[in-house]
């Protein structure tokens, strides 16, 4: 397994910067899930990108493709 940096560069070439495409998917996960934006943001890029979200942040726990590993 690989982690990668997410930046605008990556953003822009997989479509989601920009079109507010990725600010309204944001904002609706936002309020569904009852996450704070910026986190709802990084499980929306995840999501968008089929990439695994692995965290250690309570809030992801039980989210569809989140692996999430509880702080020891």
């Amino acid at each position: 397994m690989q982690a990668f940096p997410i930046d605008r560069r990556l953003l822009i070439r997989s479509g989601l910067w920009g079109g507010g495409g990725l600010a309204l998917s944001a904002a609706r996960i936002s309020v569904e899930q009852k996450l704070a934006m910026a986190d709802s943001i990084i499980y929306t890029i995840a999501q968008q990108t089929n990439a695994t979200l692995w965290t250690q942040d309570a809030h992801f726990e039980g989210l569809p493709g989140v692996n999430y590993i509880a702080k020891p």
